[in-house]
């Protein structure tokens, strides 16, 4: 095989591979969705002053002001971008979650060009909104151990 033959194939599996995550990419943003809003219900069950909207096309979080949260409103916007290989966050430190395609075709998110959990990503969007007086978490850590805080 020449290397013109070569790039032709990259070429193609480049096109295949933005055509799965083009199909895909929907679902996935609805499964980070469906989770966040998951979370969101926990804490507001919780007394803490959250909850979500859809608003042309953004998906918001929100948080009023309160005593716990801080005395202005906060928010995050989420939307899927319009070629689908990204996330786009507004009023996060995230500002963007990658979409790509595994060997076996189904999609991931990934943050800073590593693959991250669905639960994992709404965590790191949602913990500086709704803690943002506390020290980040990292992502899949269990919280700290009380007895070894002294």
């Amino acid at each position: 095989m020449s290397w013109i033959d070569e790039r032709m194939e990259e070429e193609r599996l480049l096109e295949e591979r933005k055509q799965i995550v083009f199909v895909k990419a929907g679902a996935l943003f609805e499964a980070l969705w469906n989770e966040i809003v998951r979370c969101v219900a926990e804490a507001a069950r919780k007394k803490v002053p959250v909850a979500t909207s859809i608003m042309a096309g953004n998906r918001l979080v929100y948080v009023s002001p309160s005593k716990m949260t801080g005395p202005v409103r906060k928010e995050i916007a989420l939307s899927l971008a319009k070629d689908r290989t990204y996330i786009a966050i507004a009023g996060s430190h995230v500002r963007k979650l990658e979409i790509d395609k595994s060997e076996s075709d189904s999609v991931y998110m990934k943050r800073d060009g590593k693959q991250i959990s669905i639960p994992d990503a709404a965590i790191q969007l949602l913990d500086p909104l709704l803690f943002g007086n506390l020290p980040a978490r990292l992502e899949g850590s269990p919280p700290p151990d009380p007895d070894f805080i002294r």
